[in-house]
């Protein structure tokens, strides 16, 4: 009977603990909830058009407008006397985030004021908003663009805001740490590097190639996309919507079409390795690689490419037909350019800065002769100007239809 007594008693106690519980959690949400109808009703007196009401104490509630640019805060002393301020986004010139709250710094009457918000996270989104788009202001106002494409801050408290403009394919962005400064690229006039993938962004920030960390990851998703689109817009294509030439910049852009982007400006390039599964280039003047991921047919398309672009330094119309572009080793090639009177010797046509060519006319040309060095098959080509040129074959076959070619020309 004790026991039973013990049992019935201990119930009953958690029974009142739950309902103690239970009444306090609805008496504080009630008062919560009077507390936010009465702010409602000041807003609305105010003409202001909540988006988020923001619930912060007793006496504290804020609330961010429909169109995320203003944060009314009001403090509520008693039902009848209350405080009212109104802080327009482009007034905000910090943020912080401690572990149990967020400090907004603003201005107002010239004055620095804190404005202190408890932490969570729709007070995180739209602290973040209001800031982001403080910044994105100063960047349209100084730019001249009224509304850019794309916006996001590099993490939660802005240390730099990016404003992508898609009609001119301009990357604005705003330093908002240390000394404050505002600047802009064009992204199709400088390299770059984009995986969505990865979420990795690179372009020169002050001058400097540096990885671009976003707070908002569909930015990166959507810059893919309009950068894609410009490019298609702005340059020719090369190879399966993969590779594009913009003749006037004089740069490639390589993507594999799902998510990754690379700009390479030829004239920087210094050297351009090919590897079993990328292409790697070096920079005349920085100490830094770019890799591109790429199979096998993607990287003989681009050898193609590189073919092409140094065949237009020597001609910029070769008759195919007509003209003989012989493969004599695997770095060098022999043309017969019959369109123009002469023979063109040529090293690297696969590198950009390392292709180098001599051209000997016709007319110049005295005699040639068919010579082996071990296992190496090469034309000595003597010049009427005393010069020699050994032309080095891989074939024998090779060897001896330059040498053939060259006696008729020779003796006419």
């Amino acid at each position: 009977m004790t026991i039973i007594f013990f049992a019935i008693l201990i119930f009953l106690i958690i029974i009142f603990i739950f309902v103690s519980i239970f009444l306090v959690f609805k008496t504080k949400q009630e008062k919560r909830d009077a507390v936010i109808d009465f702010a409602n009703k000041i807003l609305e007196e105010k003409g202001f058009v909540p988006l988020h009401i923001l619930y912060l104490n007793p006496s504290k509630v804020a609330a961010i407008n429909a169109k995320q640019t203003t944060l009314a805060v009001i403090t509520l002393n008693s039902p009848e006397n209350y405080l009212y301020e109104e802080i327009n986004y482009f007034l905000i010139v910090s943020i912080e985030k401690t572990p149990v709250c967020i400090n907004v710094a603003y201005i107002s009457n010239g004055e620095k004021n804190i404005l202190t918000l408890n932490r969570t996270k729709e007070t995180e989104d739209f602290v973040y908003r209001m800031y982001k788009n403080a910044t994105v202001r100063k960047l349209s106002q100084k730019y001249n663009i009224k509304t850019f494409s794309l916006t996001s801050g590099s993490d939660w408290d802005c240390s730099y805001v990016w404003a992508y403009f898609a009609q001119r394919a301009l990357l604005a962005y705003h330093k908002n740490t240390g000394k404050t400064a505002s600047y802009k690229l064009s992204l199709l006039k400088e390299f770059f590097t984009l995986d969505t993938k990865y979420s990795y962004f690179q372009a020169p920030i002050l001058g400097i190639a540096q990885q671009l960390f976003v707070y908002e990851k569909s930015f990166l998703d959507e810059l893919f996309k309009l950068l894609l689109a410009a490019i298609k817009q702005k340059a020719a294509p090369v190879f399966a919507d993969k590779i594009f030439y913009d003749d006037y910049s004089n740069i490639v852009y390589l993507t594999n079409g799902v998510n990754s982007l690379q700009s390479i400006i030829i004239n920087e390039i210094d050297d351009v390795y090919y590897g079993d599964n990328r292409l790697t280039f070096t920079l005349k003047d920085e100490d830094r690689e770019i890799n591109f991921l790429a199979d096998k047919n993607f990287i003989e398309e681009f050898i193609n490419f590189t073919t092409t672009y140094n065949l237009r330094k020597i001609a910029n119309n070769f008759n195919y037909n007509m003209d003989k572009l012989i493969n004599t080793t695997e770095s060098t090639k022999f043309i017969i350019d019959y369109t123009r009177d002469r023979v063109i010797y040529c090293a690297n046509f696969d590198k950009f800065s390392k292709f180098s060519y001599i051209t000997i006319a016709f007319s110049n040309l005295e005699t040639a002769e068919l010579e082996k060095s071990g296992t190496v098959y090469f034309v000595r080509i003597s010049t009427k100007n005393n010069e020699i040129i050994d032309v080095s074959c891989k074939k024998s076959s090779v060897a001896q239809y330059i040498m053939a070619q060259l006696t008729t020309i020779i003796n006419k």
